[in-house]
């Protein structure tokens, strides 16, 4: 009964935290609706009606579909018998919650959905730069020849390590403790500090295989990537990047301009996210308000980026003072 009640007011407080704060921030969207080129009167009512971050995308309930479980130093979730691996900092609520959000994000139909198995090549060397929980890269190690995850937070290491103990064993994933962005420097999410570096670097300075593809979600240091990235994307083996759009306000335009210089076709993948520019932080979770952006940018190289291409590749003129933005979904505090 106690756990019922528990249930009940979880339910209510999350549905009362969303809307306490929601309309005000649709509100004020409203009046600025000249600053979001993607304003839709449509899509915000979508919003409201479907407390959903992804309004043209009709979420599905997973919940049944995989199990929580607690040892006695992690919680974990089962999933088509695999096991993904959470922080104890983590409630029960909140690692179901987060993943069945991102089974979501990963179904078909959804905007942030990247490359499925099916599209993965066996003999592929894959970059994963934000891993999060290791869902997509658990799906992927099952075909492709390895998996370089890049993932600055301890923590999260730790997670990702137990997560993919069999797969570290056999070769097929590497786990890199390091951030990446334009160069080595200080970066802070949050309340936490970072140590990032350039990709080229730390190509070099672990000597890792040169990527067939690069997939990357790192809270707004996408273009930097891109940026400490050249001389990784002028490998001839590499065949796609996908990219999220959507933690600062011109990504998207920015990310399709740098590689509008490759031979190829890039695109965003169709609906939009609604991300934001503050978080408010509750109790039980992190509750974002909307702005509405594209969420995913996919480039599929033509037989390889030519190396003499990049010497005309110009720096892309970034606004620093570009506030990063979170996705709309349950982080822990």
């Amino acid at each position: 009964m106690k756990q019922i009640i528990r249930k009940i007011q979880y339910s209510l407080y999350r549905f009362m935290a969303f809307y306490a704060v929601a309309i005000p921030s649709v509100l004020a969207i409203i009046f600025n609706k000249s600053k979001e080129p993607l304003f839709s009167y449509r899509c915000l009512l979508l919003y409201l009606l479907k407390r959903d971050y992804f309004p043209f995308y009709s979420q599905v309930n997973f919940r049944d579909r995989f199990t929580f479980h607690q040892d006695k130093d992690f919680p974990f979730v089962v999933y088509n018998n695999d096991t993904y691996f959470y922080s104890n900092k983590w409630s029960k609520e909140l690692i179901i919650d987060n993943f069945n959000s991102t089974l979501n994000e990963q179904n078909i139909g959804s905007p942030h959905r990247y490359l499925s198995t099916d599209e993965i090549k066996e003999g592929w060397v894959i970059y994963d730069i934000g891993a999060a929980e290791g869902l997509q890269a658990k799906e992927w190690s099952k075909k492709t020849k390895q998996i370089i995850i890049f993932e600055p937070d301890e923590t999260q290491c730790v997670c990702l390590r137990k997560t993919f103990e069999s797969e570290i064993k056999n070769g097929k994933v590497i786990i890199i403790q390091e951030g990446v962005s334009n160069e080595h420097k200080e970066i802070q999410y949050g309340k936490q500090v970072f140590t990032v570096d350039s990709l080229s670097h730390l190509v070099k300075k672990y000597k890792l295989p040169a990527p067939n593809f690069i997939k990357a979600d790192i809270e707004g240091e996408e273009m930097h990537l891109l940026e400490g990235a050249k001389d990784v994307i002028a490998n001839p083996n590499i065949e796609v990047v996908q990219i999220t759009s959507y933690h600062r306000p011109h990504d998207s335009e920015n990310i399709a301009q740098f590689f509008s210089q490759y031979s190829g076709k890039g695109e965003s993948s169709e609906g939009v996210t609604l991300v934001n520019r503050d978080g408010l932080e509750t109790v039980i979770f992190t509750f974002h308000h909307p702005i509405i952006r594209k969420c995913l940018y996919t480039f599929r190289f033509q037989l390889g980026p030519s190396k003499e291409s990049l010497k005309n590749v110009p720096s892309i003129a970034i606004k620093r003072n570009e506030s990063r933005t979170y996705p709309c979904s349950f982080q822990s505090n």
